[in-house]
């Protein structure tokens, strides 16, 4: 049953590779602890050095490698708020299992805060979000940021997340992500693969949380945002009908954290 999911996992990535998408941004390598990460990034037009960056996760489901389907999204957010937008590609199951990807998103944002001076961006406004699975990775990478790479962002925006890997899987793409992502069904408890079970949120970022109207895991984003309120951390969960709705509540959240900050 494993190699069946591998299998169908892996003709799922060779489906989001063809036709190989155009991109409106900048390729970048990124050099970092967890190896060169390629992001493709967005620059608003007359941008200077001390701008905002935002790190962007894509929705890869865990296991289909498709970070430029985010490539309207990200343009379109650089030029709204005159920022920069930093679109990671992390790897994906079965070739990149747990715990690869998080380690790569922690990974990126060490890299994000540290190379601003060399490619023109503040690294210190840093704020990070992703939707579906990127959420789950921009969620779980600020659990463990502040304390263990003192990398304190601004903000994160979670948009339509899928935040319990433990939970009983929604559909056969679940179930394919689930057995390839995380075989070992005890780290599917683990926060970082599971951010909806961590024990504490001391200390957490400002986020937002777009649960999806329709969306079967709704209830995991509503969780999430129900324990942070309790933690008294700072947190505006909007429901939406969709991504396009989700993407324009990440727009104007977004707005404010780098206005103020």
């Amino acid at each position: 049953m494993a190699i069946w999911h591998d299998l169908v996992a892996r003709g799922l990535q060779w489906v989001a590779g063809r036709p190989p998408a155009r991109r409106a941004g900048e390729t970048l390598i990124a050099d970092t602890e967890a190896g060169e990460l390629r992001v493709d990034l967005y620059r608003a037009p007359g941008a200077g050095a001390d701008v905002p960056v935002y790190l962007n996760f894509a929705d890869t489901r865990f296991i289909a490698r498709d970070a430029a389907r985010d490539d309207g999204f990200c343009r379109a957010l650089a030029d709204a708020l005159g920022c920069v937008v930093l679109n990671v590609h992390v790897g994906a199951a079965p070739q990149a299992r747990f715990p690869v990807a998080p380690a790569q998103a922690q990974a990126a944002a060490w890299w994000a805060m540290m190379a601003g001076r060399k490619h023109g961006w503040a690294g210190k406004r840093l704020a990070l979000g992703g939707t579906g699975a990127g959420a789950n990775l921009a969620l779980g990478a600020c659990l463990d940021l502040p304390a263990r790479m003192g990398v304190k962002p601004l903000a994160v925006a979670a948009l339509l997340p899928r935040l319990d890997m433990a939970a009983a899987p929604g559909g056969w793409r679940d179930r394919v992500a689930q057995a390839a992502y995380l075989p070992d069904r005890a780290a599917r408890l683990a926060p970082l693969a599971s951010p909806v079970r961590a024990e504490t949120l001391d200390g957490f970022a400002p986020t937002l949380i777009a649960a999806g109207e329709g969306d079967p895991h709704r209830g995991e984003g509503e969780a999430f945002a129900a324990m942070l309120h309790a933690a008294g951390r700072q947190v505006h969960l909007a429901p939406v009908p969709g991504p396009e709705a989700a993407q324009a509540e990440a727009r104007a959240f977004l707005a404010r954290i780098f206005a103020a900050g």
